[in-house]
């Protein structure tokens, strides 16, 4: 869901968001994607899901930034510039 949205709140009215949009991030296996699949009812959620699959690693090995990489890199850092105050986001040792 992306784009202008008006939100009636009830008892607060309503609320403009003049560009929502949602990213959810997670990690699955193919094979047990796979599996929910198959179990699961075809209401759509799942094929509105943007699979990526990573190739294998190799260590002190590094691969050159690909034309696609280098446009989202692009993208993301528009996007950010936007912002009134920039947003960071840190990982934990574990993540």
């Amino acid at each position: 869901m992306a784009g202008r949205t008006l939100f009636q709140r009830i008892g607060r009215g309503s609320v403009h968001i003049p560009n929502l949009s949602a990213c959810i991030t997670g990690c699955i296996q193919p094979d047990v994607i796979r599996l929910v699949a198959a179990d699961s009812v075809d209401d759509g959620l799942l094929q509105r899901l943007l699979p990526v699959i990573l190739q294998p690693t190799v260590l002190g090995h590094d691969e050159p930034l690909s034309d696609g990489a280098i446009y989202y890199a692009k993208l993301i850092r528009y996007m950010i510039s936007g912002l009134e105050k920039p947003i960071t986001l840190k990982f934990d040792d574990t993540a």
